[in-house]
C-alpha cells in the first residue's frame, strides 16, 4: 500500500453540515475503518457550510498535504441530473495531485 511504502500519514476528511449526518455516513465510515485496519490514520469530521472545494484546500494547505484521495461515489441517472459530482468540482480546484479511487475499493 502507498502508504505504509511511503511511511506517510493519512487524513480521513468528512464535510458536514449538522442535518447532513445520517446512518448512511456512519455506516460508510464503519466500513472503511474496517478496510484500513492495518493502517494509522486521523479522522477529521468538519462541520460547514462553506463549498467542500473551499474547505479541501484549506484543510491541505494546513495540512501541509500532499496527495488528495477521494473516492468516487456513482450516483444513479436521476441523482446525477441534479446533483454535481464532487470528484469533478475538486479536481479542478486544487493544486495538490488528485487520486480518485471507486468507493468500492
Amino acid at each position: 500500500m502507498i502508504i505504509k511504502t511511503n511511511n506517510s500519514k493519512l487524513h480521513l476528511v468528512h464535510f458536514h453540515n449538522q442535518s447532513e449526518m445520517n446512518q448512511k455516513v456512519e455506516a460508510q465510515y464503519s466500513n472503511l475503518k474496517l478496510k484500513l485496519k492495518d493502517i494509522d490514520f486521523t479522522t477529521h469530521w468538519i462541520s460547514s457550510d462553506d463549498s467542500i472545494e473551499k474547505n479541501l484546500k484549506q484543510f491541505c494547505d494546513m495540512q501541509s498535504i500532499h496527495l488528495l484521495t477521494l473516492l468516487y461515489h456513482k450516483y444513479s441517472f436521476l441523482q446525477s441530473l441534479v446533483k454535481t459530482s464532487t470528484v469533478e468540482k475538486v479536481s479542478f480546484h486544487t493544486n495538490v495531485p488528485v487520486l480518485i479511487l471507486p468507493d468500492s475499493i
